[in-house]
């Protein structure tokens, strides 16, 4: 029987799974918890079964999740931009350059 693949990503944790309950991401970062509001929402939203209202309700505040993950996503791709461009370790200091001797 062929293996089933999984994309790795810094959701999963040694248990071998992605975090799933809001109750485990309370002393975690913010991204984890947002990750795991976005796929709950997710789930809900194509579970269906609720009102127009309700969708909608679901809708928005799925696109409010998503949108602050991919600020954060955002923000750390600039400052590794940033720190790999400028050549700092990410404390304000430069890192070590020997031909600056």
């Amino acid at each position: 029987m062929a293996r089933k693949l999984q994309i790795v990503n810094d959701t999963l944790r040694r248990r071998g799974g992605p975090i799933t309950r809001l109750a485990s991401t309370v002393n975690g970062p913010e991204r984890d918890m947002l990750v795991v509001l976005r796929r709950k929402l997710a789930a809900q939203i194509d579970r269906g079964g609720c009102g127009p209202a309700q969708l909608a309700a679901l809708v928005r505040q799925f696109r409010d999740v998503d949108t602050q993950l991919r600020g954060l996503d955002l923000q750390a791709a600039q400052l590794a931009a940033d720190v790999a461009e400028d050549g700092e370790d990410g404390d304000g200091s430069a890192a070590w350059d020997e031909s600056a001797l």
